[in-house]
C-alpha cells in the first residue's frame, strides 16, 4: 500500500468514526469521570461496536495539543487532540470539541500561539500547562438509527490493519470533563 493510500485511509477513518458534537461542557455540570480506556490497544474503537455503550462515560489519559487550524469543529468549537506524549508527539488518542475560555473544562489559547501557550482548566477551574498529563472524560453518543461505518483496528504503529475490518456506530463524544492526573 503506498503512502498516499495510507494517508487517505487514515483520513477516512478519522472523518467517519470520530464525529464531533459541540455540546462539550464549558463548565461544571455534575458530570462523572469516565472509565479509563487505552485507545492504543484499540479499546475506544471496540466500544463503538457495542450499542450498550451508548451514553456511557469513558476517559483517556493524555496531553492536549492543537493542530495548525483550531477552528475545525462544528459551530466553530475548536477540536483539541489528545496525544500519548506532550507537544503533539506520540499517537493520537482521541479528539474532542472544546470551548475556549478560562473556566472549568475549557482551554485558553491566545490569538497567536504555539502548543506551549495552551492553558487547560480542569473540572475544578485549576489551570494546567499543555505538557501535563490530564484525564479527559466524555459521554459516547452513538447514532444507533444510522448505518454503521467500516473501520479497521490499528497496529502498534497506528496504521490500519487491513485484515481487521469491524463495523462501528457513528459516535459523537460530548460532555467533556477535564481532570488532573495525580
Amino acid at each position: 500500500m503506498n503512502k498516499n493510500m495510507k494517508n487517505t485511509i487514515i483520513g477516512l477513518i478519522a472523518s467517519t468514526t470520530i464525529l464531533f458534537n459541540s455540546s462539550c461542557t464549558g463548565g461544571s455540570q455534575n458530570l462523572s469521570k469516565g472509565k479509563v480506556i487505552d485507545p492504543l490497544q484499540n479499546e475506544l474503537i471496540k466500544l463503538e461496536t457495542d450499542k450498550s455503550n451508548n451514553s456511557k462515560r469513558f476517559s483517556v489519559l493524555g496531553y492536549p495539543a492543537f493542530n495548525a487550524d483550531i477552528k475545525a469543529g462544528y459551530n466553530d468549537d475548536p477540536v483539541i487532540n489528545i496525544y500519548s506524549e506532550p507537544n503533539g508527539q506520540g499517537r493520537l488518542l482521541n479528539s474532542f470539541p472544546i470551548h475556549i475560555g478560562k473556566n472549568a473544562n475549557e482551554i485558553y489559547v491566545p490569538k497567536e500561539f504555539s502548543n506551549q501557550d495552551i492553558v487547560v482548566y480542569d473540572n475544578e477551574g485549576k489551570s494546567h500547562k499543555y505538557d501535563e498529563k490530564m484525564q479527559f472524560s466524555f459521554s459516547m453518543d452513538m447514532q444507533l438509527n444510522r448505518p454503521r461505518n467500516k473501520n479497521y483496528l490499528l497496529n502498534k504503529n497506528g496504521l490500519p490493519q487491513m485484515d481487521s475490518l469491524i463495523m462501528v456506530y457513528p459516535t459523537y463524544f460530548n460532555n467533556i470533563l477535564i481532570d488532573e492526573v495525580k
